[in-house]
Parts: C-alpha cells; sequence; structure tokens
C-alpha cells in the first residue's frame, strides 16, 4: 500500500476526490448553511494538506545538496540528493561515490541508493557550484538551497557487495556552462560531445 501513494499527482488527487466526495454528501444531507460551512472547511483542510506536505518535503530535502544530472545514452534527467561523497579506487581507477539521500530508479539496475562518479583531471568542485534553486520531488516544486546541474554519460557499472551501480563521466557541471560560452571552449565542447556520442 506505500508503493501507492508514492506519487504526488496521486496523494493530491486522493485528496481531492475525497474533499469532493464530502461536499457532495454533505450537499445531500445538510441544509444550505450547514452545506457551505463543511464545503469552506473541506476546501481549507485540502489547502493546508497540500501546503504541509510541500513544507515538510522541503525541509527533508534541504538536508542534501541536490545535482541535477542529465545522462547519456539514457536521456534522462535524474536528481541525485547527496547524502555523502567519497573518493574511492576500484581497480586502479578513481571514482567519487555519491551515496543518496533518497533512492533514485536506473533502467537496468532499479531503485539504487548510490552512483559513482568519474571526473577526469580534475576535481568534483571543478565542475560543480551549488547555489539555491527548486527541484522537483513527488509531484511537487520545491525551492531548495543547493542545487547545480551536470551532464553525466554513463560508462559502465561498479559492483559493490553484490548489488550493481552505474558509474557516469561527468562532462560538464554548472561551473562549465559560463566558460563554454568562449568560442575555443564551444568548439572544444562539441568535439567531447561528439567524440562521447559515438561511442
Amino acid at each position: 500500500m506505500s508503493k501507492l501513494f508514492e506519487s504526488g499527482e496521486l496523494r493530491q488527487t486522493i485528496l481531492l476526490v475525497l474533499g469532493l466526495s464530502v461536499m457532495m454528501f454533505s450537499r445531500i444531507l445538510l441544509d444550505d448553511l450547514m452545506y457551505f460551512i463543511v464545503s469552506t472547511i473541506t476546501i481549507i483542510l485540502i489547502i493546508a494538506l497540500v501546503i504541509l506536505q510541500q513544507y515538510f518535503f522541503q525541509i527533508e530535502l534541504s538536508k542534501f545538496p541536490c545535482l541535477k544530472l542529465l545522462t547519456y545514452p539514457e536521456r534522462r534527467y535524474i536528481q541525485l540528493f547527496i547524502k555523502q561523497m567519497n573518493s574511492v579506487k576500484v581497480d586502479n581507477n578513481e571514482y567519487i561515490e555519491v551515496i543518496l539521500g533518497k533512492p533514485v530508479t536506473h533502467k537496468e539496475f532499479g531503485k539504487i541508493k548510490k552512483v559513482f562518479l568519474e571526473v577526469h583531471n580534475s576535481t568534483f568542485d571543478d565542475h560543480i557550484e551549488f547555489s539555491s534553486s527548486y527541484v522537483t520531488y513527488q509531484g511537487y516544486v520545491i525551492d531548495h538551497p543547493a542545487v547545480d546541474v551536470g551532464i553525466g554519460y554513463e560508462i559502465s557499472g561498479i559492483i559493490d557487495h553484490g548489488q550493481p551501480y552505474p558509474v557516469y563521466l561527468l562532462l560538464l557541471g554548472g561551473k562549465d556552462f559560463p566558460k563554454i560560452t568562449k568560442s575555443r571552449d564551444i568548439y572544444e565542447l562539441v568535439a567531447l560531445l561528439n567524440y562521447v556520442f559515438k561511442r
């Protein structure tokens, strides 16, 4: 039953249907003044519940910086709510292990609680700089204090404790976008993207 209520749109629809049902049955059973009172209270309660739920999500998610990652070759957008980051070495390769505060669903690996990032010849902080923006979570648009965007290419997977996790090559981050507006960097970006997408 809890899986049924994971979608924010479904919860909002159920609240609306319940509210309309109360209003409809109160219209049948009560006189005009009582109907008006019950309808007004029902509408106020629905609005209050939606606002409280959004406020709860805002408090819960503000604990985790969010990296909005556009992934290739899936061409899918995922939000990584970062709980913790560790530098790890696997088979002589350096990766950033990103432990997630909120799990994401991967096409092949199902629901995952961490991903690995690979950053060539630089650090994570050279590409990503968090600032306030918004995130979408369970049908709600929520203000968030630490958000950045990036483009990642899924290059492989890593098995950690018997569970597979994706590895994304971090191609671009929010700090890179002002840099690529220079004409020389634009050509380098186009060459890099052409190379990556022909793999």
